[in-house]
């Protein structure tokens, strides 16, 4: 699930600065494949603090304004690629350390939580899995 989407950058940072950060032919659109890196990767960013905290976002979740905010704000300094603003910069390390507080328990958010026993699509927390790997079988043991 994505937390924003170009409309949403757009909104966040007016189209022709987010053109203008990725129209990466000079084609005078967003390029989309690279916006949809930005996104999934920004995504990876947030999933990683927020599942460390308990935090869980599925499909149907209406997600929170404070992570579309995050994220606006982590993609729009990812979009920077090599050569960030310092806006950018002073942006993304604030959604960071927001991030680094939320992960840490220090500030909550309106989110579903794994952390109580309730059941997350029909398991329990704590419930255990198997993981088979087709075709390996020695769990990387050498021979």
């Amino acid at each position: 699930m994505a937390y924003i989407t170009l409309s949403d950058l757009n909104a966040h940072f007016g189209d022709a600065v987010i053109l203008d950060l990725s129209d990466r032919d000079n084609d005078g659109t967003a390029d989309a494949d690279f916006i949809t890196a930005i996104v999934d990767g920004t995504d990876g960013i947030i999933n990683g603090y927020l599942a460390s905290a308990g935090y869980v976002v599925g499909a149907g979740d209406t997600v929170p304004a404070q992570i579309k905010e995050l994220a606006c704000d982590i993609a729009f300094y990812r979009l920077h690629a090599s050569d960030p603003t310092d806006n950018a910069t002073a942006r993304y390390r604030e959604a960071i350390r927001l991030l680094e507080r939320i992960s840490d328990g220090k500030h909550k958010l309106d989110l579903p939580s794994r952390m109580d026993n309730t059941t997350i699509d029909n398991a329990q927390v704590g419930d255990t899995a198997s993981v088979a790997v087709a075709g390996r079988n020695d769990w990387g043991l050498r021979r």
